[in-house]
């Protein structure tokens, strides 16, 4: 994985470094807010989950006003909106709003974008 402001290779993260790395924690979430981030389900363990912005081969559109990405800005709404309605939330289901509003946020644009969720937690992950 090569962060945007990368200065080379030695400012990035190997994708086998990551899943060592990650590989035997359980109760995890990953959210992975990048172009093509759908390309690291692999990555996913039992006891874990992953969020991903976009499908492997797809962008990962932001908002015009640069303050953040289309599909942090729906995660972030429907996290908000969740959190207004019960202290108990779900990330499943705030993904799953989140994808909704995302995939509708294209409209008349060019660029399609499709989040993507996989799930080895075995039941919802809970957000307190």
């Amino acid at each position: 994985m090569v962060p945007q402001n990368s200065r080379g290779p030695s400012s990035y993260i190997s994708e086998y470094d990551l899943e060592m790395y990650l590989k035997d924690i359980k109760n995890l979430a990953i959210i992975i807010d990048a172009c093509h981030s759908g390309g690291m389900k692999d990555l996913v363990s039992d006891g874990q989950i992953l969020i991903a912005s976009s499908k492997n081969e797809e962008p990962s559109n932001e908002l015009w006003n640069g303050q953040m990405s289309v599909f942090t800005y729906n995660l972030v709404n429907a996290i908000r909106s969740e959190r207004m309605r019960t202290h108990d939330l779900s990330l499943q289901n705030c993904f799953y709003r989140a994808r909704e509003n995302t995939l509708k946020w294209p409209g008349q644009r060019l660029l399609k974008q499709n989040p993507v969720i996989v799930d080895r937690t075995g039941g919802n992950f809970r957000i307190t």
